[in-house]
């Protein structure tokens, strides 16, 4: 944190009131690196073996109108072979 206030702050004491500023606020206690448990190797997500056995679906909301008034994206991803097909046949849900 010191390295990044230095660039653009300086005062009388500037590294030794952030040092203890930092060690009295218990969020960044607890955010320090030192205090994280090691995240481990990544596992890869296992491969779809039957059609459509594997999706994911998402609704992108609060875009901008389109010239047809719509402002939704409907997302289904199909993993086993990456196809998404995007559908924007959705009208105006509010919000």
């Amino acid at each position: 944190m010191y390295r990044d206030l230095r660039q653009f702050f300086w005062w009388n004491n500037t590294k030794k009131e952030i040092t203890q500023y930092i060690d009295k606020c218990p969020i960044c206690r607890k955010v320090k690196a030192e205090h994280q448990c090691p995240i481990g190797e990544l596992q890869p997500l296992e491969i779809p073996t039957c059609t459509w056995d594997s999706i994911s679906m998402v609704f992108v909301m609060g875009l901008s109108f389109s010239t047809s008034k719509k402002d939704i994206i409907w997302e289904v991803v199909y993993r086993l072979s990456k196809y998404a097909p995007f559908s924007t046949n959705f009208g105006y849900l509010g919000s």
